[in-house]
């Protein structure tokens, strides 16, 4: 008989109570849910030159049930669940406090809501699933597409300048621009801006591109 791997040793069934028993036809549609715009600062990775979000740092389905540093929006603590840098899903917390005769509520099926977590201590109930969007207005198009070919690797060096990336954007029907987006790489085209990753870094304040400085394990030193 072949043992069962390290993961699936591992693995634990959700808690008596927590498994949701609601229809696949009456959950509620990922295109009904609630939505929040937020700057998109707040949503990315830590690419492109910009520093991490903090709702992206957020990020905690693969913590549970500890999660990582919620962030904040209107005075509340919310967990993130997963997404892009466009689109996350994220529940609020709501704190309680565990005792005998308490039952907590049903988890949502296919939903975070109702997933009991805990972080520093405390423990939470999540809320109802809202979706946070980037919102990205002209400006923020621009300058996102500008950090993009700046701090872009092999998919923008091989580009050769900033308006042959743009264009291809522009051809990609896979891409799924939006309006706004689609109007901005067409002002971008017209526009008197660097044509090389070196000049377009230098324009955003990024300094002159370096290689990076390594550790020699040999000789103890940097170099």
């Amino acid at each position: 008989m072949k043992k069962k791997p390290a993961w699936l040793r591992k693995w634990k069934p959700a808690p008596a109570g927590l498994v949701g028993t609601q229809p696949l036809v009456e959950r509620v549609r990922i295109d009904e849910r609630h939505h929040i715009l937020v700057p998109y600062a707040r949503m990315q990775s830590g690419l492109w030159g910009l520093k991490e979000g903090d709702i992206h740092a957020a990020y905690t389905a693969d913590q549970r049930p500890g999660i990582r540093r919620p962030f904040q929006h209107g005075g509340q603590f919310w967990a993130n669940w997963g997404g892009s840098e466009r689109c996350v899903r994220c529940t609020p917390l709501v704190p309680f406090m565990r005792s005998g005769d308490y039952i907590p509520p049903q988890r949502q099926q296919f939903s975070y809501e109702g997933e009991c977590v805990t972080w520093r201590e405390q423990d939470y109930i999540c809320g109802p699933e809202y979706e946070f969007r980037a919102e990205l207005g002209p400006g923020s198009i621009a300058d996102l597409a500008r950090r993009m070919f700046a701090h872009g690797g092999m998919f923008a060096s091989r580009a050769g300048s900033y308006r042959n990336l743009l264009r291809k954007w522009l051809d990609d029907s896979h891409r799924k621009l939006t309006s706004a987006e689609r109007l901005v790489y067409e002002a971008e085209l017209q526009a008197d801006l660097p044509q090389t990753q070196e000049g377009m870094r230098l324009l955003l304040g990024g300094g002159p591109i370096t290689e990076p400085r390594c550790f020699n394990p040999l000789t103890g030193r940097t170099a």
